[in-house]
């Protein structure tokens, strides 16, 4: 699972301008880049197949529904942890009562 969080899908608050400012830095460096990695190459052998995936990948609407599910579940669990660990100590109590 991916969210794509570039210039044009940006997600609320996150924004990557990938090459956006300094193109002439990017192009230098990809073309020097190229360079070096093309003068390094030699003969390879290599094998290949081909597999069927199902990926999911997250969307503007699907990332914020996935940061507002997990704020619901804090907030929940704001109230119920309490609850929780103040019932756990009674019951150890209640048990240990009762060894």
């Amino acid at each position: 699972m991916t969210t794509d969080t570039h210039q044009i899908n940006t997600v609320r608050g996150v924004l990557h301008p990938l090459g956006v400012s300094g193109k002439g830095e990017v192009m230098s460096a990809v073309r020097k880049l190229f360079s070096e990695a093309e003068a390094r190459l030699e003969q390879v052998k290599f094998g290949c197949s081909e597999e069927s995936l199902r990926i999911r990948v997250f969307g503007t609407g699907q990332s914020v529904e996935i940061a507002s599910t997990i704020n619901a579940v804090v907030s929940v669990l704001r109230l119920a942890l309490p609850i929780i660990i103040i019932g756990s100590v009674f019951l150890l109590l209640w048990a240990l009562e009762k060894i």
